[in-house]
């Protein structure tokens, strides 16, 4: 359930990755397809937040998450450098 629900997020973020522009316009374009997806689908959103704390999921499929996101977290990284502090704002690289 995992991957499925982890791979309609990656669907409806990752096109955002290539979204041309300033910095702001390019992390502001991923932050605001996150919160349109969460708004779209508060089961899914749910059901991430508790099967991430899960001992069910194996490493294998944590892993395989983590690649989804690659491409957005490297966009956002290279955007806020310099910026924000990256160290205090885990919440958004968490996935790195």
């Amino acid at each position: 359930m995992l991957l499925v629900v982890e791979m309609d997020l990656a669907k409806a973020i990752l096109p955002t990755c290539q979204v041309v522009g300033d910095a702001r316009s390019k992390v502001e374009s991923i932050w605001n397809s996150l919160i349109e997806w969460g708004v779209s689908n508060p089961n899914k959103r749910s059901a991430i937040r508790q099967l991430l704390v899960s001992d069910r999921i194996s490493v294998e499929s944590r892993q395989f998450c983590k690649t989804l996101f690659q491409d957005a977290i490297k966009v956002i990284k290279e955007n806020l450098v310099g910026k924000i502090d990256t160290a205090r704002a885990s919440f958004i690289l968490m996935q790195s």
